[in-house]
This record gives C-alpha cells, sequence and structure tokens, in this order.
C-alpha cells in the first residue's frame, strides 16, 4: 500500500481534523433540511433513473443500469425526453446549490453533466449506485454514502472520503467501459485497524493513505488487474499499486506513481 507523503490541497467544507473519524452508528453529519437537501437526494437518483434504459422507474434496488456515456436518447411516454428532463433538473439545481469556495475535481474524468461511482463490499454486504458530482458541484449526501460503503469494518468507523479519490475511481471505472461496479477490498483504515495489519502481514504501509481516505483496494469481476492498473496509470490521477497474487489494484490521489506487478 502506498504510503502518505504530501496531503493534497482543498478539502471538502466540514471535513474533521487530519486522522479525526466517527462511528458508523452516527456516521451521517447533521444537514439542514431545506432545498438543498430535497434536491441533491432526489436529483441523483432521478439521474439514474433518467439515465437507465427501459421504462422509466424509481429505482430501488440494484437494477442494471447504464453508463454514463451511453445516455439514451429515445423519446419516452410525455412530453419530456430523457436528454431534456435531466438538463431541466440540472438547471433548477445548479441555480440553487451555486455558492463559492468548492472544490474543482482532480482530473477530467470526461465531459457531461453528472458523475456516478458504483461500489459493492462484500464484507460489508452493501451495494451503492449514487451520482455524486452534477453540474460542476459536488452532492454531499453522496458523497456521505461513498464515506459509509469505504468504512473501516472492523473499528465500525466512517472517514469522509476525499474528492479526488472519488473522481479517480469513477475516472477509472469509466475508462473500462463497464457497468459492474467495483468490489472493494478496503477502504479506509482508522489509524489502530492499518497498526493490526502492519503486525499481521507484510507491505502495509505505516502512513497508509487508507488512514487518511484517500485510496482503495479494488477488484473487477469482468476485468483483469492489468486492465484495472492499466486504466489508472493511463489516467496520470495519483498512485497506482499492482497486486496480481492477491487479485486486487490500490487506487489513491496522491503523487502520480505505480508500483507491483
Amino acid at each position: 500500500m502506498a504510503a502518505f507523503s504530501a496531503a493534497p490541497s482543498g478539502s471538502r467544507r466540514g471535513d474533521p481534523p487530519s486522522g479525526a473519524s466517527h462511528p458508523a452508528s452516527s456516521r451521517r453529519p447533521r444537514v439542514r433540511f431545506g432545498v438543498r437537501r430535497l434536491l441533491s437526494a432526489t436529483l441523483q437518483r432521478a439521474i439514474i433513473m433518467l439515465t437507465s434504459k427501459g421504462p422509466l422507474k424509481w429505482p430501488r434496488d440494484n437494477g442494471r443500469r447504464t453508463n454514463e456515456a451511453d445516455i439514451v436518447t429515445e423519446i419516452c411516454s410525455g412530453r419530456l425526453s430523457r436528454r431534456g428532463a435531466i438538463a431541466a433538473l440540472v438547471g433548477v439545481t445548479a441555480a440553487v446549490w451555486a455558492s463559492p469556495g468548492l472544490a474543482a475535481p482532480a482530473i477530467n474524468i470526461g465531459k457531461g453533466q453528472f458523475r456516478r461511482i458504483r461500489f459493492t463490499n462484500p464484507r460489508l454486504q452493501e451495494k451503492l449506485d449514487v451520482v455524486y458530482w452534477v453540474d460542476g458541484q459536488y452532492v454531499p449526501e453522496a458523497l456521505d454514502e461513498v464515506s459509509a460503503i469505504l468504512r473501516d469494518w472492523r473499528a465500525e468507523l466512517v472517514k469522509p472520503y476525499h474528492e479526488n479519490v472519488i473522481d479517480v475511481l469513477a475516472a477509472v471505472h469509466r475508462k473500462l467501459d463497464t457497468a459492474e461496479p467495483f468490489e472493494v477490498v478496503s477502504g479506509y483504515r482508522s489509524p489502530q485497524t492499518n497498526a493490526a495489519m502492519r503486525r499481521n502481514r507484510s507491505g502495509v504501509a505505516r502512513n497508509s493513505y487508507h488512514t487518511r481516505a484517500m485510496a482503495v483496494d479494488l477488484k473487477l469481476k469482468g476485468r483483469s488487474i492489468r486492465q484495472i492498473a492499466g486504466a489508472g496509470k493511463a489516467l496520470c490521477g495519483g498512485g497506482v499499486g499492482t497486486y496480481s497474487r492477491s487479485g486486487f489494484v490500490h487506487l489513491d490521489c496522491g503523487p502520480v506513481r505505480s508500483w507491483g506487478a
């Protein structure tokens, strides 16, 4: 696993001090009720619905979704097309969300008005398919969901994940051209968990990016380890560790570097 060498500039408003985390049972920070919360919670699910093939249905469980790049252009029943409906939603939301000081994405992950990430975490038996960025703005509630599924399952602790590494993951997923969710091998690690892992196995860095919520170890059933690592290296968005024997790839938003085979 890669060691932390330089913290990237820019952090999400409301991030706890370095090293701080909170129990999973209280992982959701307080959010003011109002128009912003209503729109952010509704919009990300609406976009998933509107960009999915087939009849218009409000998404409940883990039905198969299409890739963002394959936005459906067919005209649905009613007066608005899917594309038109997305444009209307984004227009309204952008006006409400507009506020200065929000961090810019680390890398350009492709054209489009939204970004989406998909995870499955077998240890937690949880799945997530969420739109976390819309028209230039990160969706706080969606970022909370990402941090929750990437939590330290041993200590049941959650730390807010850095937006840059989420952008890296989304970019890699898009480049691999698959609808399959990333399978999480390891997400956030509390300092205590990381220390315990160092005592029991080799290759665990003392100051791992995992302890900063800036790294994820993952894999895909439909793509090889070399393919995932190759996509990460091509993006130059951070560190890429190839662990072919263990069957996973490490991705982080630290300095651009690579290791392993």
